[in-house]
């Protein structure tokens, strides 16, 4: 009687060779770095939908993120590819994994964040906000010192650095506050608390400022001091590159032009 043909010893080699394909191109996918972009002639930027970073004005892309980004892809001829993320969380995981080589969200220039994630030079000064709505009572009355925040729930968007901010007020103030991280971005925070449907929100006054109107600074309350803002990128070449483009824009003061039409320090 014929012996049966055993495939176990087969299928266990195809099955080790496929486990180390797998493990492989998982440690082989690093950041991308400013030699891939030079070979692709191509900048990939990740941003939120925000007059800040990017957004259609009449038909038309605008915001401050993008109008520096574009700068930069124009004196080098390469093409831009943007793409839309809302959530802080994905937007730095993508930047981490080589999906992306610039974050145009701005992010805080802490030793915090320069320990995490390359920052380019400062492109302007922020700083975190409480932004409050307009109904005021006994329970919920307006902020006008930070001991006022005990007791109260602030909305954050999750993912965001002024996390740390938040949390350094509510340890060493010794204020009990709740921090409710959102789902949401910015400007719909924004738009939370201008409808009521929550009371406080945390926002970022660079991204508060193009949707205030002038009479809202009296719902506004300082949570920090003055920040230094920047972009986050995926490589030190990349840092490199992009510190250069922003000392030349800042030597031509062509960057506080543009940071005057967005209102920004």
């Amino acid at each position: 009687m014929p012996k049966k043909k055993s495939y176990i010893l087969p299928l266990s080699i195809v099955g080790i060779l496929l486990l180390a394909l797998l493990t492989f191109v998982i440690l082989s996918r690093t950041n991308r770095t400013w030699r891939d972009i030079q070979d692709d002639k191509i900048i990939r930027v990740v941003t939120s939908y925000h007059p800040i970073n990017y957004c259609i004005v009449d038909g038309k892309p605008s915001g401050f993120g993008l109008e520096l980004i574009k700068l930069l892809s124009d004196s080098l001829d390469y093409s831009l590819d943007i793409t839309i993320e809302n959530s802080p969380e994905l937007r730095l995981r993508g930047l981490k994994n080589g999906d992306y080589d610039i974050m145009l969200d701005m992010m805080p220039i802490t030793t915090q964040s320069s320990d995490l994630y390359y920052i380019s030079r400062p492109l302007a000064i922020s700083k975190l906000m409480l932004f409050q709505s307009a109904t005021f009572d006994t329970i919920s009355p307006q902020i006008t010192n930070i001991e006022q925040l005990d007791g109260k729930t602030i909305y954050i968007e999750q993912g965001s650095q002024y996390e740390m901010v938040l949390t350094h007020i509510r340890n060493e103030v010794n204020v009990d506050f709740t921090i409710n991280y959102s789902n949401f971005s910015s400007d719909m925070l924004y738009q939370q608390v201008i409808s009521h449907q929550i009371q406080y929100a945390a926002i970022d006054y660079a991204y508060l400022s193009p949707l205030i109107s002038a009479n809202a600074d009296s719902l506004l309350f300082a949570l920090g001091f003055d920040q230094l803002i920047g972009w986050a990128v995926a490589d030190k070449t990349i840092q490199t590159h992009i510190n250069d483009f922003i000392d030349s824009l800042s030597s031509s003061r062509r960057l506080q032009t543009i940071k005057n039409k967005y209102n920004l320090k």
